[in-house]
């Protein structure tokens, strides 16, 4: 029986070797919610049950289901090779014909998002992405800024698709393995996020923009919008990615740390680059607010 992640992760089969799209849909999106954090919508989630990251270790844990019914707990294996933009990569495998996963992780003062992804084998990926904060919500006061509770966040994006990419951290397979069999490596994205927060009308929005895939130079992947959404009484957002005004997905987040001065968030975005066709795309942002210690270079 072929198992895939619930929450919109479709099943996908790689293209045949030497080239063409990478990105071949062959079943429906399941439907099933995922069990992690009800802050997260289910879109975003997946099927990623919990994680834990510890920022003084190193630690990753990730909970998840792959090919049993049963949950599974992974313990990552750091690859500062694979970092983007902030983002700590780490990385799952167990011998050349086991499913290789990639995970990125980032945390700022308890304020943190992980994504992960398997590369395609046998015809599945399974991923998912989640975020939290440590301590209870803070919103922005009128007293942080003269114009009221509205504030910017900027910073870097980081995702990853269900395609292969560079295959650079893959355990090579036993002699004579038909290449049909043989597990892929998730392609990453990067890309740039404006987030902003009106804390008095508690509305936020967004975009993410300089998008790119490292491991496909001729591909350039359109911006995506964060559309206008209402921030709840527990500091946490759920809202529609677009791309002029057409829904390709969804996205949510949590503001943390002492007058949120930090965001996370991730996202589960589908069919959004028309240079490729079936694909899949799930990232994650951790952000500090303009004005804040650590701040990005770009804020005024």
């Amino acid at each position: 029986m072929k198992y895939v992640w619930a929450g919109a992760i479709a099943a996908t089969l790689l293209a045949a070797c030497g080239g063409g799209n990478p990105f071949v849909d062959d079943s429906t999106t399941p439907t099933t919610p995922g069990t992690g954090s009800s802050a997260v919508p289910a879109a975003v989630e997946g099927n990623l049950g919990t994680f834990t990251f510890n920022t003084t270790t190193g630690v990753l844990t990730i909970e998840g289901v792959a090919l049993e019914a049963d949950a599974l707990n992974a313990t990552y294996v750091r690859k500062p090779a694979l970092d983007r933009g902030g983002y700590l990569a780490y990385t799952s495998q167990e011998d050349g014909l086991s499913r290789h996963s990639t995970a990125y992780v980032r945390d700022i003062n308890g304020t943190r998002a992980l994504v992960v992804m398997t590369g395609p084998q046998a015809g599945s990926v399974f991923g998912g992405a989640s975020y939290s904060r440590a301590g209870a919500y803070d919103p922005v006061g009128s007293n942080v800024t003269p114009n009221g509770g509205l504030v910017t966040y900027l910073g870097n994006y980081v995702g990853l698709l269900n395609g292969s990419g560079s295959s650079e951290d893959l355990i090579t397979p036993p002699p004579g393995t038909p290449p049909s069999l043989a597990p892929g490596q998730a392609a990453e994205i990067t890309g740039f996020v404006l987030l902003n927060a009106d804390f008095t009308d508690n509305k936020v929005n967004g975009r993410i923009t300089n998008r790119n895939i490292p491991d496909f130079g001729g591909v350039t992947p359109e911006d995506i919008d964060l559309a206008p959404t209402d921030i709840l009484a527990d500091g946490t957002f759920t809202g529609t990615v677009e791309q002029n005004n057409n829904a390709r997905g969804t996205y949510g987040g949590i503001f943390g740390g002492v007058e949120s001065a930090q965001v996370a968030g991730g996202l589960f975005v589908e069919d959004h680059i028309s240079q490729l066709s079936d694909e899949e795309e799930r990232g994650i942002f951790v952000l500090v607010q303009c004005g804040q210690p650590g701040d990005d270079p770009l804020c005024p």
